[in-house]
């Protein structure tokens, strides 16, 4: 006879899932159902912060060692599904090969990337990929709470496709999520295509068809749960935000988010502050939460620039944002123009119908490929500009002249902001993870 109680496996190894998708309101619809039972999987050290946030008795976690270090046949595996993705990101990977003098790999994964656009090789090396790597490093678990369904949230991670390619040995349900609109043409073939799919948005869901071999029929989409809470929140007024940040709430504010250390060494918000020095501006400088920036000798001046620095977390698995970021959203609510490079604040912006700009220029000169400049012909970042909702500066005459334009007209590009509420977050009803609730509950045969 079926059990009554059912069980669900959920990932949350990626730092912002615990905001994202965990504290978006997902648990509380789930758990509100009595005969359902949550295993989440997320790295050791974030169990005990998310026992106290998400506290529940039919919610279990469990810790996961996920710095394991992978053989060498599942690196090349690895690899390999990285360069059958012929998109510019891994064109560009290609070329850092050649030019650190490794022309014989470059040589072989330009074939592998050709090779690619085949589906009959695509599907060969998925079943490789099956057939030769290990499917019981969950073992205990699926021995232990016996799943009926396994949901991962970023089915490109490793430790994501280690427990889908057990949850595909042991004939259980994978339903998958493609986490960021950035993924498909950033991250390479995907390796394990889940029985169903849940996207953010219709330009995921045409990407994970065309180019990761998904099908139609199996791709819900669901809208983006963590944006719920940015249409149905208050926000603080902007006498009250502005008082936190020790600036004049009658002046206009440009918000920076500079780009982390990955990216580059330079000092690029110094850089943009000081060209803004002639403008009658404030400006308000958001660092990232799980990296670094150059922030030279910029230092907080009162009516005039603001530093907001959250807890900084350099180990982005590691990291525990599991708290709503509200004070992010009344930044983005309040300002005038925002300004970031190559990152989902574009979109964010958008959402409050704000000017977006991003930053394609550098401090120093530098070749195209160890530019800002090179990342924006990527297809997600020009697919994303193609709505006309955020302008990319590629000088900094050209960023003082759209600062200035976005300034006087705050109207300007509306048309191309709502393009990009249209195409990445679909709707914003309030309802995302209400529908990521009701596809999950419909694969367990459970009542919302």
């Amino acid at each position: 006879m079926e059990k009554r109680e059912k069980t669900l496996f959920i990932t949350s190894f990626y730092g912002f899932l615990g905001r994202n998708i965990l504290g978006s309101g997902l648990l509380e619809i789930l758990l509100s159902n009595p005969n359902l039972r949550v295993v989440v999987f997320l790295p050791n050290k974030k169990t005990e912060s998310y026992r106290k946030f998400f506290p529940h008795p039919q919610i279990i976690f469990e810790g996961i060692d996920h710095n394991r270090n992978p053989g060498k046949l599942e690196k090349r595996f690895s690899y390999l599904f990285g360069f059958l993705s012929d998109v510019y990101y891994w064109r560009m990977e290609r070329a850092s090969l050649w030019r650190r003098g490794f022309r014989w790999h470059a040589a072989i994964f330009w074939l592998v990337s050709k090779l690619g656009h085949l589906k009959i090789v695509r599907r060969l090396v998925r079943h490789l990929d099956y057939i030769l790597m290990p499917k019981n490093y969950y073992r205990k678990y699926f021995e232990k709470y016996s799943p009926d369904l396994v949901f991962t949230t970023d089915i490109f991670r490793s430790q994501d496709i280690y427990l889908m390619r057990e949850a595909r040995f042991r004939k259980v349900p994978i339903l998958g999520m493609i986490r960021s609109w950035d993924n498909v043409t950033g991250k390479g073939l995907n390796q394990i295509i889940p029985d169903e799919v849940v996207a953010h948005n219709p330009v995921i869901k045409e990407e994970a068809i065309k180019y990761d071999d998904m099908k139609s029929e199996h791709i819900h989409l669901i809208g983006v749960p963590h944006y719920d809470r940015y249409v149905t929140e208050r926000r603080s007024s902007r006498a009250e935000l502005f008082k936190k940040l020790n600036l004049d709430p009658n002046k206009k504010m440009v918000l920076i988010s500079p780009p982390i250390w990955t990216y580059t060494h330079d000092p690029l918000a110094p850089f943009l502050v000081k060209a803004l020095e002639p403008l009658d501006v404030q400006v308000v400088v958001r660092l990232h939460m799980m990296s670094k920036s150059n922030m030279a000798d910029l230092r907080p001046i009162p009516n005039k620039l603001a530093i907001n620095a959250p807890d900084q977390i350099t180990d982005v698995v590691n990291a525990d944002i599991t708290t709503q970021d509200d004070f992010f959203a009344d930044l983005l609510y309040h300002s005038d123009v925002v300004v970031s490079h190559a990152s989902t604040l574009g979109i964010d912006a958008a959402v409050f119908d704000k000017p977006a700009i991003y930053i394609g220029f550098d401090v120093k000169p530098k070749p195209y490929y160890a530019s800002l400049r090179w990342l924006h012909d990527t297809e997600f970042l020009k697919r994303l500009r193609q709505t006309g909702g955020i302008r990319l500066a590629e000088n900094v005459d050209q960023f003082l002249e759209y600062v200035k334009k976005y300034l006087a007209d705050p109207k300007l590009d509306r048309e191309g902001r709502q393009n990009i509420v249209r195409d990445y977050c679909w709707k914003l009803d309030a309802q995302s993870s209400q529908r990521l609730a009701d596809v999950i509950l419909s694969m367990l045969n459970l009542s919302s």
